[in-house]
């Protein structure tokens, strides 16, 4: 199966997920898992720099990972800020993937 659209891939899925470029660190596609986790609508995400909107200060050594390469595979727990206000908890496990697009 190929497709152009990363997103149709994830959007089934019940597990929150993310896409991100490694390069700026800028979100690419959400799933709807992911939104309802973040407390936002995943669209909201696309675009926008990871840094901005699933980081705490404390992540910044994670993404600096992410984005350097230095690991192909990452797993941490954190305390996200929710635009409410809340906070959860969650554990993330970043893998990188190579898209031909």
């Amino acid at each position: 199966m190929t497709t152009r659209n990363p997103h149709l891939l994830i959007e089934g899925l019940l597990e929150a997920v993310i896409l991100v470029d490694a390069l700026d660190l800028s979100v690419l596609a959400a799933n709807r898992a992911a939104g309802r986790l973040l407390g936002v609508e995943p669209g909201m995400l696309a675009g926008r720099s990871v840094l901005d909107t699933v980081c705490s200060p404390e992540d910044m050594v994670f993404w600096e990972e992410v984005a350097s390469g230095t690991s192909r595979e990452i797993l941490s727990d954190t305390l996200l800020t929710r635009p409410d206000g809340s906070v959860v908890e969650v554990t993330r496990q970043v893998t990188l993937v190579r898209l031909e697009q």
